[in-house]
């Protein structure tokens, strides 16, 4: 009897080493695509948030001392704005490289954890077990190309989001590495990636539950099993929400003057009824993108009849899903933990801004999923109904990918268009408007940044079309003003400002534009609105300056005007007016060398500013 040959030496490494080779041609594919679709977001500016808490925010502009690490509620992401300002400055390609490197590093990890949950969980479907990498390619490519995670990539400041994402989704891989062979080092590795995560933002507080979830659904065979197994774990994951919640209570200023918890617009109900609209939204974006805006003005509901025609089919999908998780576990959590996912925002806890796309960009991952693998199953099931006598295995990934790219394609020609919006201010808000006309914040936001670029006229045109079409809104007339003031017509704008103030009577910023206007008018009547602007926001330097200008011009009050100029240079900001009011109240009293310091301090800083070499030189040489 001929006895069968021995394999070559290897030969059963060969499987392995194949599949460690489409791995790779997986990732390097995930790759391309994705500098592809992110190739135009290099020259993208700094726009709206990305202005105020990167390009002008002070802490982040020197990597030591880390102050940045201590005055706001997510000190990870505002690190890496830190090293990107160190090595770019306010020149915008560092930060976008590193967006768009997180961004395949997220697709890869959803691969990553899609394929091993796949092969290391407790089902016995062998033939999906094949057909792992090609699902989770598919899934991740889907993931990565569509355009609702534009905001989270070139809309710099959102980084916020995908970084908090790299971690949750470390912290679901080295979960999935765990049950596969648990050790202290993978245990280690998933906790420090939820503390990293809560400390980029506050999604990851979903993590722990997430994770309990998936444990429960594909690595375990009861819950009793989950907790015999890695209860310690789980109960270290739970207990790192300690995280969010000293966060949020050292940091309860900042989130309740963001709208965070309380809000103008609503109470916690009213916010639960809004919500399933904008769940709705959400998913019509993922079907079909083409109404994108960066700012929707989601309308709040305010009653149940205003919602019922949401909240209803909303509740129906929720019944279904919960019939899913308990009919096939593993399919119900894929339809249910996108919603988890989006529960910190999507819930009964208010915040001011009901509806953000960038809130959508982890969730769609779990669709992604779903999708693909309904692909496949309806794939398979035609395959049988055929009765094809091929390669059983290949028809699916065939059917799946004949299906997915021409999707792909469309998805990706929609991103690179999205990418082009977000070139600057005025592009995107002009494509919002163009989308939705009829919003008020975002022409308002148009116009203040026209004015800002000193393109006078088309502002004037968007206040305009605010006074008219938003009356009730304080911020119309406060724009107007802001126009008139700039053209030097103070009384109409002090008008302005005033009205502006009949509907919002507390806007310290509203007030200290009154105080600007009627200075030019009577510097004493500017006192009254100027004390009342300090008194709600005494961390304004132009309002110490106002102050101090208006007692000087008013009274000839050296003292006074000393005071209040004293206490605008010692905060943070444009301090140089301060100064050189200041040194110009020195110079005229005889204190000349307390002026030269003063008009020195402004060189150092601004030594292009007009007329001060002229005033320091007026003083003498000799001081310098």
């Amino acid at each position: 009897m001929a006895q069968r040959p021995e394999p070559a030496e290897g030969a059963t490494a060969s499987p392995e080493k194949r599949s460690r080779l489409l791995k790779g041609i997986s990732m390097l594919l995930v790759a391309i695509l994705g500098i592809v679709l992110y190739h135009n977001i290099y020259q993208v500016e700094f726009v709206f948030d990305s202005v105020a808490f990167i390009q002008s925010f002070k802490p982040v502009h020197h990597l030591w001392p880390p102050d940045y690490l201590i005055v706001n509620t997510r000190p990870v992401p505002f690190l890496t704005f830190a090293i990107n300002h160190a090595i770019s400055g306010s020149n915008t390609w560092s930060y976008q490289l590193v967006n768009i490197a997180i961004h395949i590093a997220n697709a890869i990890l959803i691969m990553m954890v899609v394929e091993n949950t796949i092969r290391y969980g407790l089902h016995r479907d062998e033939e999906l077990r094949s057909d792992g990498w090609w699902i989770a390619l598919l899934a991740g490519l889907l993931w990565l190309a569509h355009p609702l995670q534009t905001q989270s990539v070139t809309y710099t400041y959102q980084r916020q989001e995908s970084l908090a994402v790299l971690f949750y989704l470390l912290a679901i891989h080295f979960f999935i590495l765990l049950c596969h062979r648990d050790s202290l080092a993978r245990r280690i590795a998933v906790l420090v990636a939820i503390a990293l995560g809560l400390l980029s933002k506050e999604l990851v507080a979903t993590a722990p539950l997430l994770i309990l979830w998936l444990d429960r659904a594909y690595f375990s065979k009861s819950w009793g099993e989950v907790l015999s197994k890695r209860w310690g774990l789980h109960l270290a994951a739970w207990s790192l929400l300690s995280v969010t919640v000293l966060q949020m209570w050292l940091h309860r200023e900042n989130y309740a003057n963001s709208g965070v918890g309380k809000t103008a617009y609503g109470t916690w109900w009213q916010y639960a009824l809004t919500q399933p609209g904008v769940i709705t939204r959400y998913l019509e974006l993922l079907m079909w993108p083409d109404r994108q805006v960066l700012d929707a003005g989601w309308i709040w509901r305010k009653t149940w009849d205003e919602a019922s025609g949401e909240v209803i089919p909303f509740l129906v999908m929720l019944m279904i899903t919960i019939f899913l998780v308990f009919k096939w576990p593993r399919i119900g959590f894929l339809t249910g933990a996108w919603l988890i996912v989006l529960s910190p925002t999507s819930s009964v806890v208010p915040i001011a801004d009901a509806y953000f796309e960038h809130r959508m960009y982890l969730p769609i991952a779990f669709l992604a999923i779903l999708f693909v693998i309904t692909l496949r199953s309806m794939s398979r099931c035609a395959t049988g109904l055929w009765k094809w006598r091929g390669d059983r295995k290949i028809v699916p990934l065939v059917a799946c990918a004949a299906l997915v790219l021409p999707i792909l394609v469309a998805l990706s020609a929609a991103t690179i268009h999205r990418n082009s919006q977000y070139a600057t201010a005025e592009s995107i808000m002009k494509d919002n408007l163009a989308k939705c006309p009829d919003l008020y914040r975002p022409r308002y936001t148009l116009a203040l940044w026209q004015l800002s670029k000193g393109r006078r006229d088309e502002c004037a045109k968007n206040a305009a079309i605010l006074v008219n079409k938003f009356p009730h809104e304080a911020g119309s007339y406060s724009l107007f003003g802001m126009v008139l003031l700039d053209m030097g017509e103070n009384r109409d704008a002090a008008l302005m400002f005033q009205k502006s103030l009949e509907i919002a009577p507390d806007d310290s910023h509203v007030l200290l534009n009154l105080g600007d206007a009627l200075i030019a008018i009577d510097p004493k009547q500017a006192i009254p609105s100027l004390e009342r602007s300090a008194e709600l926001n005494p961390n304004h330097v132009d309002t110490w300056y106002n102050l101090g200008r208006a007692h000087w011009l008013g009274f000839r009050d050296a003292a006074k005007a000393e005071q209040y100029l004293l206490r605008g240079i010692e905060l943070p900001g444009p301090r140089n007016a301060s100064r050189e009011l200041l040194a110009d109240i020195y110079a005229l009293t005889g204190r000349i060398r307390e002026a030269s310091l003063l008009y020195d301090q402004v060189l150092d800083e601004e030594p292009s500013r007009p007329g001060v070499m002229a005033k320091r030189q007026s003083l003498g040489e000799g001081l310098r």
